[in-house]
């Protein structure tokens, strides 16, 4: 359901606007403000023909704030009416979440501050993004605040040490992977189908994502078919990665499995590189404690 602000007037001609934004956060929990001639909205603005919501957000943060932005999840949509310039207009909104993934690589267009989350709320000219901070706090429970500190494993995990930690994040509230399948040409595709029909009942509906690896920088996020993650998907699991969570079987003649990725609430928290046997966690502060109490080695990135 697309939530709406303001009162529409017979009299009034309106123009449509397709926006998208995004609530940019840092490790703390503050929320990303660029500031405008006399008012403060989240970094974004208005789509141009041909260009997706997230080319949108990446191409209005590198103009208005002058860095590249790493967006995780879609926090849903907005309209609202508003006047500006003696203007009167429809804004259809999309907003997303994101970290800022480089350093100002480009002259920005606006001053951006970092506020909290409760004090942008104050602060934003439109209603629609107070709206959205708010769906973000929500959707955090602003316990682990944003996608949390990105550490790395140390070292590759045997097999043991995997399904522990993939019982510790789910006791920690992960509740859906994504994984991808690689078939060889021409090869039976018993193992994929296996895999379906074990899995088939816990399908979720696909979703924008983060992912660790791809193509072009700008598809880092993108939509990606998901599962729920419980002690039942977490048995498939071990049968498909039987070395654990960087099982490489590159030369098996079925195929194979790599580059699982968890989430939690839509916040990628732990994430797999198989070829380069990487592993990344996204994690509150506590909880880097407590992996490194079930004997996992990290170190902050």
């Amino acid at each position: 359901m697309t939530i709406r602000f303001g009162k529409e007037q017979a009299d009034v001609s309106y123009t449509d606007r397709c926006c998208a934004y995004a609530v940019i956060t840092d490790p703390s929990g503050n929320v990303a403000l660029v500031r405008g001639a006399d008012a403060y909205f989240l970094p974004g603005g208005g789509m141009v023909d041909g260009e997706t919501k997230a080319g949108t957000i990446h191409r209005e943060v590198l103009e208005e704030c002058g860095r590249q932005v790493r967006l995780t999840l879609t926090l849903g949509e907005a309209n609202e009416l508003f006047e500006a310039g003696g203007r009167h207009y429809r804004m259809q909104a999309t907003f997303m979440v994101g970290r800022f993934s480089s350093e100002v690589i480009a002259p920005p267009e606006h001053d951006l501050l970092w506020r909290s989350a409760s004090e942008a709320v104050s602060l934003v000219r439109h209603k629609s993004h107070a709206w959205a901070i708010e769906q973000w706090m929500r959707r955090c429970n602003y316990i682990v605040t944003g996608p949390g500190i990105e550490c790395q494993i140390a070292e590759a995990l045997s097999a043991e040490q995997s399904w522990r930690l993939l019982d510790w994040c789910i006791s920690r509230g992960a509740d859906e992977f994504a994984i991808e399948g690689l078939a060889v040409e021409g090869a039976s595709t018993s193992i994929f189908d296996s895999f379906d029909r074990q899995v088939v009942a816990y399908r979720r509906q696909p979703q924008l994502r983060q992912h660790l690896t791809a193509f072009t920088t700008d598809n880092m996020s993108r939509m990606t078919e998901l599962w729920t993650l419980n002690q039942s998907t977490l048995d498939v699991l071990k049968q498909v990665l039987p070395d654990g969570l960087f099982t490489k079987d590159l030369g098996t003649s079925k195929g194979w499995f790599e580059d699982l990725l968890v989430y939690r609430k839509g916040w990628m928290m732990l994430g797999i590189v198989t070829i380069d046997t990487e592993g990344y966690l996204f994690l509150g502060e506590s909880e880097m404690s407590e992996v490194e109490s079930l004997g996992i080695r990290l170190k902050r990135s």
